[in-house]
């Protein structure tokens, strides 16, 4: 059985614009602000009109981003591209008419270049970088000086000093932003290769246990054939003795059960999809089940409330009923072990969800065991193997489903089994 898993580290397109978006919002106003303190504050003769066009037209850029992100069409890579382009453009132009690459803001070129290296292809991502690196060569060469400062609290030297002070806080605050952004898809991807790995190795040992016990199941089926005619000569060999009959017929309900088990078994090998299109009631399945139950575990007093299901009718693999079985024998094992005889089970729908509660009356079960029961072969019982909850686990998690443990405070252990309905929903 092999698993490839699939995982990105880079921001997706959509993630990307929100982040082009969030920054031009900022930078508008940061560039306001500056304009203002510069020329009106230190009465510095900027080419106002023209950062003011700039200005103008990131704000109109960024109108038009706020309506694209609302609408449903989905976000290329080349979009962002474009996107990215566009904020080093019209950075080139503010920085033409501010002094050009002598202006304590020209590292912002860096912004453009780190949003395309962590979200764009390697073709991508080169394009937005030679396109910054050539903006900033250009402003080498061609710029509108910036006029020197007349002020007696300001000089030249110390304006640069803030603006670099200034551009050092906001490209902090970005990278640390950015690297957030990396570190927690990181410690995503590592959960899902984790998670990936233990699905691989449970499902290795789910369908080694399938193949041995397809084996068993054909060849249990010749000795129950023959315990079953026994089972009818001792019948007849004890009339007239009440306990010998009734034991007499208990053996023959049991073999009756063992042997549709093993039909079950044998029928789900050969045509795993024959039940696909099976369509029962929830409450017939749930009644039929424990009724089945009851047969293999006459000493047990099962308490069964089956309360109102939206959904009346459902497609009920095989499996589902076997997982009910294996639940339904933990929870009796654990209250005979504590000396009772008692398991209560609970059906009812929550969020869409079928849910089943199975509540035994034994010891309970540590935070460890927890933790560990259904997913590896763990049982708290001496001679269990604890195979059935992570069959029983297994089967769920491909329909979406899954089986949790809860400590319950008076005693014993709650076993909820939740089955999203969509996926056993018959439509006609």
């Amino acid at each position: 059985m092999s698993m490839a898993l699939h995982f990105d580290l880079r921001l997706t397109p959509q993630h990307t614009l929100h982040a082009v978006m969030g920054l031009r919002v900022l930078a508008i106003l940061a560039q306001v602000t500056v304009l203002l303190v510069v020329s009106q504050g230190l009465g510095l003769a900027v080419p106002l009109a023209s950062l003011l066009w700039g200005v103008a037209f990131l704000t109109v850029a960024a109108v038009l981003l706020g309506w694209r992100l609302k609408r449903p069409w989905p976000i290329t890579e080349l979009e962002v591209s474009l996107q990215l382009s566009v904020d080093i453009l019209v950075l080139t132009w503010l920085l033409y008419h501010a002094g050009g690459s002598s202006n304590a803001f020209v590292s912002a070129f860096l912004v453009p270049i780190a949003l395309a290296a962590i979200s764009l292809r390697l073709a991508f991502s080169l394009l937005v970088t030679l396109l910054s690196i050539s903006a900033y060569t250009f402003l080498l060469w061609f710029y509108v000086p910036l006029p020197p400062i007349e002020h007696h609290l300001v000089t030249d030297f110390d304006l640069h000093v803030i603006g670099m002070w200034v551009n050092f806080v906001l490209s902090a605050a970005l990278l640390a932003g950015l690297f957030a952004l990396l570190a927690d898809n990181i410690r995503r991807r590592d959960a899902m290769i984790t998670k990936a790995r233990e699905d691989k190795l449970r499902n290795e040992h789910v369908v080694a246990l399938g193949a041995l016990a397809a084996s068993a199941a054909h060849e249990l089926s010749t000795p129950l054939s023959t315990v079953d005619l026994l089972a009818d000569e001792l019948a007849l060999g004890v009339k007239g003795d009440a306990q010998l009959e009734e034991d007499a017929a208990l053996l023959k309900q049991q073999v009756q059960q063992c042997k549709a088990s093993l039909s079950a078994l044998l029928k789900t090998a050969r045509h795993p999809r024959l039940d696909a299109d099976e369509v029962v009631g929830i409450e017939q399945l749930l009644e039929e089940v424990a009724q089945r139950w009851q047969l293999m575990r006459p000493e047990i007093t099962l308490h069964t409330i089956l309360e109102p299901i939206a959904e009346a009718r459902i497609s009920a693999p095989l499996g589902l009923a076997q997982a009910l079985f294996n639940l339904l024998n933990n929870a009796a094992d654990a209250s005979v072990a504590a000396g009772h005889t008692t398991v209560s089970l609970r059906a009812y729908s929550q969020a869409n969800n079928l849910m089943l509660d199975i509540i035994d009356q034994g010891k309970g079960m540590d935070k460890q065991a927890e933790l560990l029961a259904g997913r590896v072969a763990f049982s708290t019982k001496p001679e269990g193997s604890g195979i059935g909850l992570l069959l029983t686990h297994t089967t769920l998690s491909r329909w979406g489903g899954q089986v949790s443990l809860h400590r319950q405070r008076q005693g014993g252990t709650l076993t909820r089994l939740m089955l999203p309905l969509s996926t056993l929903r018959h439509t006609p």
